[in-house]
C-alpha cells in the first residue's frame, strides 16, 4: 500500500490531477486505518491514463469510457474464473454435457443471419 505522497511520487502526478482523477472515478483509493492509500494497480492505471492521453491522444471523455470498459472486462474475467472453478466441482459427465450443449448453441447461433445479412 502506498500513502498519497508515495503514490504521487511514483505516479508523477500533482494533487490537482490526483483529485480530479479520483473524482472522475479513474482512481479508487481505499481507507486503511484512517489513511488514504493506493496500490500498485493504481500506479499501473495512472501509466495507462498517461499512455491513453499523451501517446494515443484520447480525450478525457474517451479515457473514462475506456477505463469503464476495462473495468467491466476485468469483472467479467473474474466472474468467468469463479464459474470455471465451480464447474470443475461437477461430475465429469455433467461437464461433458454442458460443453456439448454450449457447442450446439454456438453452432445454432452462427447459422442465424444477423440483421445486416437479412434480405430487405
Amino acid at each position: 500500500m502506498l500513502t498519497v505522497k508515495e503514490f504521487r511520487m511514483r505516479a508523477r502526478i500533482d494533487d490537482v490531477v490526483l483529485e480530479r482523477w479520483v473524482s472522475e472515478g479513474w482512481l479508487s483509493p481505499v481507507e486503511n486505518d484512517g489513511e488514504t492509500v493506493f496500490t500498485e494497480v493504481d500506479v499501473a492505471r495512472v501509466q495507462l491514463i498517461h499512455d491513453l492521453q499523451h501517446d494515443l491522444g484520447v480525450n478525457e471523455e474517451g479515457v473514462g469510457v475506456i477505463l469503464d470498459l476495462l473495468d467491466q472486462l476485468h469483472g467479467l474475467r473474474a466472474r468467468m474464473s469463479e464459474m470455471m472453478s465451480v464447474l470443475q466441482l461437477l461430475p465429469r459427465e455433467v461437464r461433458a454435457k454442458l460443453v456439448e450443449d454450449a457447442n450446439r448453441m454456438r453452432k445454432q447461433a452462427s447459422t442465424i443471419p444477423s440483421a445486416d445479412q437479412k434480405a430487405p
